[in-house]
């Protein structure tokens, strides 16, 4: 199988097994260098720089996440405070012979995928010296992750399944009015199929997973920025303060505030650095 250009190879079919996980907060000026022979690499960054991997030079920044195969040569000039998340793993031997498949080298994660994958890393690093089986586990559902978010950035649009193309659209579209024959027109379905297949693979009416991902939406940019509520309502489509506050509130259990609350407050006691 050849490798697409910015990508690596890795074969998911068996969970990974984690050597170590931890959080960082590198010193500044600082020239770091590695081959790792048999470990699989994964970082979460929090800080700006330019990574290098077997030569290549890869722009990152907060919400950056790479994945690193055994042998490469990799490193970073850090001119400054760097945290940020790693996992050394190594790939257990598969149970049968199956085709690896791609993944991209550095993916810059934006809407609910960073809040996802630092979720599932934070809580794997919690667990690791009590039960390392889950936060095995947990890496290798992120993993999964990782390589599903490739194909989908290296397919084009056109050759997307009808479903999946809705959903990049509702995706791509927060707050701008997206009516449900638009959306089946842009594609390629009529309406009434675009909603069967919407029922089949979700349970839910394409307007209410375009309702639903407005609010996922809403909800990260209430936890990992200071937006104020009423801007957070305009950017994602939920209408005016008050709708969006009934949105919320019935999704959620609580108003916009008090969820930006709870899991602030909760950051501020799991974060390390």
């Amino acid at each position: 199988m050849s490798v697409k250009p910015n990508t690596t190879l890795i074969d998911l079919s068996s969970p990974p097994f984690i050597i170590n996980i931890e959080h960082v907060v590198e010193v500044p000026e600082r020239n770091s260098t590695f081959v790792l022979p048999d470990l699989w690499t994964l970082h979460l960054f929090d800080y700006h720089a330019t990574l290098t991997v077997d030569g290549v030079a890869y722009s990152i920044r907060p919400g950056s996440i790479s994945l690193i195969r055994p042998g490469a040569e990799y490193g970073t000039r850090i001119t400054g405070r760097s945290p940020h998340l790693y996992v050394h793993f190594r790939l257990l031997p598969a149970a049968a012979a199956t085709p690896p498949t791609s993944a991209l080298v550095v993916q810059d994660l934006t809407g609910e995928d960073l809040p996802f994958a630092r979720r599932i890393l934070e809580n794997a690093c919690e667990s690791f010296h009590l039960w390392n089986r889950r936060s095995c586990a947990a890496l290798w559902e992120l993993l999964w992750c990782l390589v599903e978010r490739t194909r989908r950035q290296l397919t084009p649009l056109g050759q997307l399944d009808p479903l999946e193309k809705a959903c990049h659209l509702i995706d791509a579209s927060a707050g701008q009015h997206l009516s449900v024959p638009e959306l089946a027109r842009q594609a390629g379905i009529s309406p009434s199929q675009l909603l069967r297949r919407f029922r089949a693979r979700f349970g839910l009416t394409t307007e209410q997973y375009i309702h639903k991902t407005r609010v996922r939406q809403a909800c990260n940019l209430l936890f990992h920025t200071e937006r104020p509520v009423k801007e957070i309502a305009q950017l994602t489509g939920l209408g005016n303060l008050q709708n969006f506050s009934q949105a919320i509130r019935r999704e959620l259990g609580c108003s916009p505030r008090a969820y930006r609350a709870k899991f602030q407050t909760m950051t501020i006691h799991r974060r390390v650095w």
